[in-house]
């Protein structure tokens, strides 16, 4: 069935004009022209006469019509019969199996992260977590694999108490090798140490320097010894003895170490004034001071300060009073140990004991 339009006669007319001699070429089914055109409703489309074949103005073809493009070609656009659905032909596929992240591959087809375990980028829709590295995230993100920052900001949760604790791949600060937790307190951050390629908790700083940490004093009435934990970040630290005293003759000394307090190898000489006559006395297995009557009561400090990170060296100074006499303590020393100083620790020769005052150490 064909619908010709009111003006096909005007149109047969300039082709009879072009053509003024020999009969014209003809189209069949339905009969037609060279030139002519009409719109045909049973393939709902445009066609022409070009003398021999009816075809269709949407593209090639003979008398069928309309088959400029066909179904299933990529990016056709089709719409209903009721013309009010447009729909897209052979629409995206996505890469992989569900949950996996897409991205654009080679020639921009979609892909995906793969299935190798350590190296999936993939979304946990029910849970809404984000998993790179695993296609299990336990957590809001969850990264298998180191991450790097510029900038990390750490944020308390509400209501929640920090985690108590874990090992490699948890998420507790304490389960990372290169983060010591040593010495954790209120007001501590974490800052880089590269001697230790590590992160240790310090002071936080306040003007020109940090301040130092004060631990809590330790009675020296009895015991043969008294231990510190030292954070691997301190540069320094200061021993305080107040009114202490030994029921024995033997030198009170400090020794230090990483791990455990190491019991030679250090250079210590410790001299008591008496009347302007100093008395020495040296010692390699520990900081000594000549403290060396029973009952003495002694009151000052010694201050150990790191000379130089990439050897673990020490050195020392001291300067104690002796109440009852007029003596004075006080020498020096230095000493390398095997690592990071982690460990400090007060004592005589294991025998004689404490039998008065108190020992304190603060450190920076």
């Amino acid at each position: 069935m064909s619908r010709r339009f009111s003006y096909l006669l005007v149109a047969s007319i300039t082709v009879v004009t072009l053509w003024p001699s020999g009969a014209q070429a003809a189209c069949t089914s339905p009969t037609g022209i060279e030139g002519e055109f009409f719109y045909s409703v049973d393939f709902k489309v445009m066609q022409f006469c070009d003398g021999t074949n009816w075809i269709g103005m949407a593209g090639g073809g003979a008398s069928g019509g309309g088959t400029g493009v066909t179904d299933g070609d990529k990016g056709d656009v089709t719409v209903s019969g009721s013309g009010t659905v447009w729909t897209v032909d052979n629409a995206a596929t996505a890469s992989g199996d569900e949950g996996y992240i897409q991205f654009a591959g080679p020639s921009g087809v979609f892909a995906n992260s793969g299935t190798t375990a350590g190296q999936e980028f993939f979304w946990d829709n029910t849970n809404k977590r984000l998993g790179v590295g695993s296609a299990a995230p336990t957590q809001s993100v969850d990264v298998v694999g180191k991450v790097t920052s510029n900038s990390m900001i750490f944020k308390p949760v509400s209501g929640a108490a920090p985690p108590a604790g874990g090992s490699g791949g948890e998420t507790a600060l304490s389960g990372l090798s290169d983060v010591d937790l040593t010495d954790t307190g209120n007001g501590k951050v974490l800052t880089y140490n590269s001697t230790l390629s590590k992160w240790v908790p310090s002071a936080a700083s306040s003007g020109a320097g940090a301040s130092p940490t004060l631990l809590t004093p330790a009675a020296t009435t009895s015991g043969t010894a008294w231990s510190w934990t030292i954070p691997t970040s301190v540069h320094q630290i200061t021993v305080t003895f107040v009114g202490f005293s030994t029921n024995g003759t033997a030198f009170p000394i400090i020794q230090i170490g990483n791990g455990t307090v190491e019991t030679s190898g250090y250079s210590s000489v410790g001299s008591a004034i008496l009347f302007g006559n100093p008395v020495l006395s040296t010692s390699t297995s520990g900081f000594m001071f000549r403290q060396n009557f029973a009952s003495q009561v002694s009151h000052g400090t010694m201050t150990l300060t790191l000379a130089n990170a990439s050897s673990n060296t020490w050195v020392q100074t001291h300067n104690l009073y002796e109440t009852s006499n007029p003596f004075v303590f006080s020498g020096a020393g230095s000493k390398s140990i095997s690592g990071a100083l982690t460990v400090l620790k007060l004592t005589m020769n294991g025998t004689d004991a404490g039998d008065a005052g108190q020992v304190n150490v603060s450190y920076q």
